[in-house]
């Protein structure tokens, strides 16, 4: 690997980089790493869990990771759901408050999609 000293390390969450590969995909665009190794974006997708169907890009459901997100998020829900609620709140209350935080936060950022998307549909 070669080293650029004008290079500078920056920190992406995952929402970043996935805004980035995203936006490269839909781009198209292609790059060389310090190898001289092309890479491109593949011509198409195969979701896993749709059977074989294929979505090129500008098809329908090249947005396939919204639905496999909300499948791991109601499996995680389920999980959560199943274990006894009197050990999880004995937890919460022994220093483990952060886990109800992040509950709440993300409840309002799901609410908050839903919401969104139910107003468009109805327009």
């Amino acid at each position: 690997m070669v080293k650029n000293k004008d290079m500078k390390k920056v920190r992406l969450t995952e929402k970043d980089l996935m805004r980035i590969v995203k936006k490269v995909i839909k781009e198209n665009i292609s790059f060389s790493s310090d190898d001289g190794h092309v890479w491109e974006p593949p011509k198409d997708y195969t979701d896993p869990n749709d059977k074989g169907q294929r979505y090129a890009i500008g098809q329908k459901r090249i947005n396939y990771m919204f639905f496999q997100n909300l499948k791991q998020i109601q499996e995680n829900i389920n999980e959560l759901l199943n274990l006894d609620q009197r050990v999880i709140d004995k937890m919460l209350s022994n220093g483990h408050d952060w886990a109800a935080d992040h509950i709440a936060t993300s409840k309002d950022d799901i609410e908050e999609v839903v919401n969104f998307f139910k107003n468009e549909i109805k327009k």
